[in-house]
C-alpha cells in the first residue's frame, strides 16, 4: 500500500503571484527596469533560434550546438563571442557604431560577476570582421519568406542549423541611422516598417538572435526579443505604452532635420532595457541545472532505524532575490528496498506531494505553474523526512527538471534570414527531462578545461537491510528453492512413470 503525505508548511517561493515572481526574478538594477504586463508571461516568454547556442572549444575556437540541457547542450561564451561594426553610413547621427557596440553589451552584462557569475554569456569587440562571429555591416535589409521579398529595419543572417559560421547583423543603411533614441512613424498608422529607426533599438533585438534567442509564438508583446512591428501594432504591446503623437514637447527632428508633421508617431527608447522574457532566456541557455540534495540519519533513542530527513535544493542560477535561469525541479525520488518499511511522511511546503512508490520515495511538484511548468525555482528549497526501523545506506538520488516559459520560436514577422524562418521547436521535453540517461546527474563548471560538464550527485543516507537481515532473507530464500527443487524431482519421477 502506497503511503502518501501532502506537504504542509511553509509557503515556497513558486507560491508568490506571478506579479512578484517576475518582479523578483532578476537583480535589482535589472528588475528596476522591467515593467512588465503578467498577462503577457501566460503564453510563454523566451525561444531558441534555429542557429544553437555558442560553445568555446579547448583551442579557444567557437561553434554553436542546438541547447538541450538534457545531454549537455548549453552555451558557454567563454573569453567571449567577437563581434565587429563596420563604419556607419554618413546619414547616420553621431557615434551608430558605438550604439552597435553598446547593444552586444547590453547582453554581456547578464553574464559575469556583474550579474550573474553562472551565465556564461560575453560579447568582445573585435578588430578584423574576418575574424569574429558576429559582423555588423549597413545595407539593403531585405528578407525573402516564401518567395515574397520584405523589407526591414535590420536582420541576423546565419545556417539554419547549428554550425561553426558567424551569425552576422545587416542594418538597413536608410532607415536604421537615428542615435538619440527615437524610432519615428511619419505616416502616423502604424505601418510594418516605419520611416526612422534608432541603432540600439534594432541593434539589440538582432543581438539577441547572435546570442541564441528566437522571438517566442505567440507573441509577448512586450520582450526585446518580439517583432517591434508586432509591439507597435498590437494595442497591448509595450512600443504602445510609451507612443507619443505630433506636436509634442520637445519631439525630435527628422533625420532630415525638419520637424515632424503633425499626427506623427514617435517611440524613445523602446528596447533600452531587457525584459524578464529576455534574460530569463539568455540566462537559461548559457547556464545549467544543477541540483544538490543533501540526507541526514538520526537514530531512534530505542529500537532500531530512526530518521531520515532530505534538503532538496536548485542551484541553478539565482540570486537573493530569486531565479535568474528557468531551470525548474518538478520531481525527486530516491531508490529505498521495497521490503522496508517507510512511514510518518512529514514535509513544509503546500507545494509538494510525498508518497511511498514501490521501490523508491518520490517528491513531486504539485504547486501553481511559474509560468508554464511547474517546479521548485531556481534557488528554492524545500524537504520532507521518513521514519524507518531500517538503519542507514546510500543511494544516490534521481531529479526531473523542467524548463519555464520555454515556447516554439519564429513568426512570419521573422528577421533571421534563414530558410523561410522555420517554426523552432525544443528537442527536449521542456515538462520533464532528466540529465544523463538515468537523472542522477548534474552539472558544474570545470574552469581549468572551460567546459559545463555533468557530475553525479552525492549518495544520501536510506534505509537498508542490514547484513543479519540479508543473511537471513538469503536463507529463507535457499529454503524455498530447496523445497521447489525437491518438489521438481518428485513431479519429474511421477510422470516418467506413467
Amino acid at each position: 500500500m502506497n503511503e502518501t503525505k501532502v506537504m504542509r508548511g511553509r509557503t515556497s517561493f513558486a507560491r508568490v503571484d506571478r506579479e512578484s515572481v517576475l518582479r523578483l526574478a532578476l537583480p535589482a538594477f535589472i528588475a528596476a527596469l522591467l515593467p512588465q504586463a503578467v498577462e503577457a508571461q501566460e503564453k510563454g516568454i523566451w525561444a531558441t533560434a534555429p542557429t544553437g547556442v555558442w560553445v568555446q572549444a579547448k583551442d579557444g575556437s567557437f561553434t554553436r550546438v542546438k541547447f538541450n540541457p538534457a545531454n549537455g547542450g548549453i552555451g558557454n561564451m567563454g573569453t567571449g563571442v567577437a563581434f565587429f561594426v563596420e563604419e556607419a553610413p554618413k546619414a547616420a547621427q553621431a557615434n551608430a557604431s558605438a550604439a552597435v557596440a553598446a547593444a552586444y553589451g547590453q547582453w554581456s552584462q547578464l553574464g559575469g560577476s556583474l550579474v550573474f557569475p553562472d551565465a556564461k554569456i560575453k560579447f568582445v569587440q573585435g578588430q578584423d570582421a574576418t575574424k569574429v562571429q558576429s559582423a555588423v555591416t549597413w545595407g539593403d535589409a531585405k528578407i525573402k519568406i516564401s518567395g515574397k521579398e520584405y523589407d526591414t529595419p535590420g536582420f541576423a543572417t546565419g545556417p539554419g542549423a547549428p554550425s561553426n559560421k558567424a551569425v552576422n547583423i545587416v542594418l538597413n543603411r536608410t532607415r536604421t541611422l537615428r542615435t538619440d533614441g527615437w524610432n519615428i512613424d511619419l505616416s502616423g498608422t502604424r505601418p510594418t516598417l516605419i520611416d526612422e529607426y534608432d541603432v540600439k533599438t534594432v541593434a539589440v533585438h538582432e543581438a539577441g538572435h547572435v546570442l541564441g534567442l528566437g522571438h517566442p509564438v505567440p507573441s509577448a508583446n512586450s520582450l526585446v526579443m518580439d517583432g517591434q512591428n508586432v509591439t507597435r501594432q498590437n494595442a497591448k504591446g509595450s512600443w504602445r505604452d510609451i507612443e507619443k503623437k505630433a506636436p509634442f514637447d520637445e519631439s525630435p527632428k527628422t533625420l532630415g532635420g525638419g520637424d515632424l508633421p503633425a499626427g506623427t508617431l514617435a517611440y524613445n527608447k523602446p528596447r533600452n532595457d531587457l525584459r524578464f522574457g529576455d534574460a530569463y532566456g539568455a540566462a537559461t541557455l548559457y547556464s545549467a541545472p544543477k541540483a544538490n540534495v543533501q540526507g541526514n540519519f538520526k537514530a531512534a533513542a530505542q529500537g532500531g532505524g530512526g530518521i531520515y530527513t532530505y534538503l532538496v535544493r536548485n542551484d541553478s542560477g539565482h540570486d537573493e532575490d530569486g531565479p535568474l535561469a528557468a531551470y525548474l525541479v518538478s520531481e525527486v525520488s530516491i531508490d529505498i528496498p521495497a521490503w522496508v518499511d517507510v512511514s510518518g511522511l512529514v514535509d513544509d511546503s503546500d507545494d509538494w506531494i510525498v508518497e511511498r512508490e514501490s521501490a523508491r520515495v518520490l517528491a513531486r511538484y504539485v504547486g501553481p505553474e511559474i509560468t508554464t511548468q511547474k517546479g521548485l525555482v531556481a534557488g528554492g528549497t524545500f524537504s520532507f523526512e521518513f521514519h524507518s526501523s531500517y538503519g542507514p545506506g546510500a543511494a544516490t538520488p534521481q531529479v526531473t527538471w523542467a524548463v519555464d516559459g520555454l515556447v516554439a520560436g519564429y513568426d512570419n514577422s521573422a528577421d533571421l534570414l534563414v530558410e523561410d524562418a522555420p517554426l523552432v521547436e525544443p528537442d527536449f521535453n521542456v515538462a520533464g527531462f532528466q540529465i544523463g540517461d538515468d537523472g542522477r546527474n548534474t552539472y558544474s563548471f570545470n574552469e581549468s578545461e572551460n567546459a559545463w560538464e555533468m557530475v553525479r550527485m552525492s549518495a544520501v543516507p536510506v534505509p537498508v537491510p542490514e547484513p543479519s537481515t540479508w543473511l537471513s532473507l538469503a536463507c529463507g530464500l535457499g529454503f524455498v528453492v530447496l523445497i521447489l527443487g525437491r518438489s521438481g524431482r518428485v513431479f519429474s519421477r511421477s510422470a516418467m512413470s506413467v
